[in-house]
């Protein structure tokens, strides 16, 4: 900060500011060519492993994308009776009072679905 401005802030008028030397510049922050960076991830993301190449699938401990699609939960807006909404409300809340699972409507619903579409074989 100048000592003008240290001097405006202190109330203290210029002919009262006593000159400090100032601090030598400081050094500039290193800057990344944001470009770059972006081109080189892609082609690091886009290029498949040494292992992917030779057998077809990630290499051990790498999630399929289907594994994480499975795991991804996608809105779906559905309207349900008063009555099946007061016993899904209800269900939820006893199976949570009762520490039980599953215990969220998130849980139930899609457990009960899950059943139903796998027995229209709908599901594998």
């Amino acid at each position: 900060m100048t000592p003008e401005k240290l001097a405006f802030i202190n109330g203290q008028s210029k002919s009262t500011v006593v000159q400090t030397p100032t601090s030598p510049p400081k050094e500039k922050k290193r800057t990344i060519d944001i470009a770059e960076s972006r081109t080189k991830s892609r082609t690091e993301k886009d290029a498949p492993s040494r292992q992917q190449r030779a057998t077809g699938r990630p290499p051990h401990g790498v999630p399929s994308s289907s594994e994480v699609l499975d795991q991804m939960l996608v809105p779906v807006t559905i309207r349900l009776s008063h009555r099946v909404a007061n016993a899904l409300r209800r269900a939820h809340l006893e199976q949570r009072l009762n520490h039980a699972k599953p215990d969220t409507q998130q849980e139930i619903v899609e457990e009960a679905i899950f059943g139903w579409l796998t027995k229209q074989g709908f599901l594998e």
